[in-house]
């Protein structure tokens, strides 16, 4: 065939390719929230008035209502928060450097300023950071010093291929430092003098231990009033609630303590010699092979359930009572009065499809592979995220299929799709695949055996709601839901430009600094959206309000 005929055909597949690409496009956005008619106000504040101090050096509570910062004077550092300057010392609220830096942490989507070991509760309204001093470490906790060790926190030089589990999202920020409780009235640290290590409680030191593990340690109940962490003497280990030791074992389940929402049951699986099995306010329950799943109280209390392994087969076991066996079990969980929440399961592993959800004992099996998945907040959803095949993923959402992209994002942490509070929605964000105008270059570049055209791909994001697409952008923040609950709202940027997304409606808006990590919060107090940027060089708060309907 002449390379005329060769050429006429590309000429063609590339007009084809065009035109598909201008018809096709993306499916026209409906609406799952609001109709997007609204005032948006923006309110900045400037946070440090400084051009030397970056949001990458700044850490926040979950509401991003508060700010500190490490500013050196005379070789000496001082944290400064909300403006009120601490003591000097030696080194504060950040980690030694020789311990703890950025390559230390490969292909990692995390901030840039996770060195820093200052933290805030939950709440916001208590800080604390770490401190060094004559070679000695401290934590000063709302401005006030605790006593002397050795070591305080996290040790970051002893990871093993679990070190991960150690650090704790903390608003988009890594937590090193004290762990507070739920209502922000309790902090607790571990600390090494010599070569023993003790928990401390609100200034009480329980121990002295061998080791205390980092991961997943210490555990509060949901009000507060209890804290229970793992730790080893000799060669054995045990769970401490309340200051009081439980029996040794050869292992405990290093991310399996569980309080019941009442704070009146404590369950977690252990292992003496080969057999493992849950141990609940210190009795333990039958013997397994392995105990596979944490165990999982219904929100009353009343009803406990875990997964065990016999051999090569799992199964859920709930108030005693074993259910079916599966090769793997995963979110394994329950729901009122005992209830058992959706759950993923794989049969015959290695099977083209071996996927399973199983809600109410009825099996839905699934086609991909590399499932992930999310329950919503009252448990009655599931949405998961797959691989369909030639590096596409897909969302599942209760079984219904969304669109294919290149790659999702979600949860901060997990990339999981994330629900809202109420459970109504679900939310993530997703590369588009290579358009049918990418295809159709490529096809000309193969056949002409020559780059005519250029074919790399630039990053281009997706917010999908409820397995709807909205508009296509170069960056967007995470997502946040308005006070009313009425509306959905989040940062993107496109071109150079940034808008304030508002149920698919764009407003423009102050940054955010397309060189920062997007952080994103909502709604707090009078504000439905809030989120960081620069301005300057200078760090800057942006509150965002919708304020009624706008003049047609």
């Amino acid at each position: 065939m002449s390379k005329r005929v060769w050429k006429a055909r590309a000429i063609v597949a590339a007009v084809v390719a065009v035109a598909a690409a201008i018809v096709v496009g993306y499916p026209r956005s409906r609406l799952v929230f609001g109709d997007g008619n609204v005032d948006v106000v923006c309110r900045e504040t400037i946070l440090v008035d400084k051009t030397t101090v970056s949001i990458e050096k700044i850490a926040f509570p979950n509401d991003l209502g508060r700010c500190a910062y490490v500013r050196q004077h005379n070789g000496k550092d001082v944290v400064v928060v909300d403006g009120v300057e601490g003591q000097e010392y030696d080194k504060a609220g950040r980690r030694d450097e020789k311990g703890f830096t950025l390559q230390q942490l490969p292909k990692m989507q995390i901030p840039p300023y996770t060195s820093l070991c200052i933290s805030f509760s939950g709440d916001g309204k208590h800080f604390a950071y770490i401190a060094a001093r004559r070679n000695k470490q401290l934590f000063v906790i709302d401005g006030v010093e605790g006593p002397e060790y050795d070591e305080v926190g996290s040790p970051l030089w002893d990871r093993s291929q679990a070190w991960l589990a150690a650090y704790k999202w903390q608003g988009g920020g890594i937590e090193f430092g004290p762990v507070f409780s739920p209502d922000g009235g309790h902090v607790a640290y571990r600390a090494r003098r010599a070569d023993k290590w003790y928990m401390v409680v609100d200034g009480v030191e329980s121990g002295p231990y061998e080791q205390i593990t980092d991961q997943y340690n210490p555990v509060y109940g949901k009000d507060g009033a209890h804290i229970a962490y793992s730790a080893r003497r000799g060669s054995q280990w045990l769970v401490v609630r309340d200051g009081v030791e439980g029996r040794p074992y050869d292992e405990v389940l290093f991310n399996g303590l569980t309080f019941s929402d009442d704070g009146r049951h404590l369950a977690y699986a252990a292992r003496l010699e080969d057999r493992w099995f849950v141990v609940e306010d210190g009795l333990e329950r039958k013997e397994y092979d392995k105990i596979s799943w944490r165990p999982s109280y219904s929100p009353e209390g009343d009803h406990i359930a875990y997964v065990a392994r016999v051999g090569n087969k799992e199964f859920g076991v709930v108030d005693g009572v074993e259910g079916k066996a599966y090769d793997f079990v995963y979110l394994f969980a329950l729901g009122p009065q005992g209830t058992l929440k959706p759950y993923l399961a794989i049969d015959h592993w290695g099977s083209a499809q071996p996927y399973l959800v199983v809600t109410d004992g009825v099996e839905r099996r699934l086609r991909g592979s590399g499932v992930r998945g999310r329950l919503s907040n009252d448990g009655k959803r599931i949405a998961l995220k797959m691989n369909t095949g030639d590096n596409q993923k897909r969302v599942f959402i209760d079984g219904v299929e969304g669109p294919l992209f290149g790659a999702i994002y979600g949860h901060p942490v997990s990339g999981d799709p994330v629900f809202s509070p109420d459970s109504k929605h679900v939310f993530y964000v997703g590369t588009p695949t290579r358009s049918l105008l990418a295809r159709g270059k490529e096809f000309i570049n193969r056949r002409l055996r020559r780059s005519l055209f250029d074919v790399r791909v630039i990053p281009k994001y997706v917010v999908v709601v409820d397995g709807v697409k909205g508009g296509v952008y170069d960056s967007v923040g995470f997502i946040a839901i308005s006070r009313d609950g009425k509306h959905l709202l989040y940062t993107a940027t496109r071109s150079g430009k940034s808008f304030v997304v508002v149920d698919r409606i764009e407003h423009p808006s102050p940054g955010p600094d397309s060189s920062a990590m997007p952080h994103v919060a909502g709604p707090f107090g009078e504000c439905d959206l809030r989120f960081l940027t620069e301005r300057d060089g200078k760090p800057v708060r942006v509150d965002v309000t919708l304020a009624g309907k706008r003049n047609p």
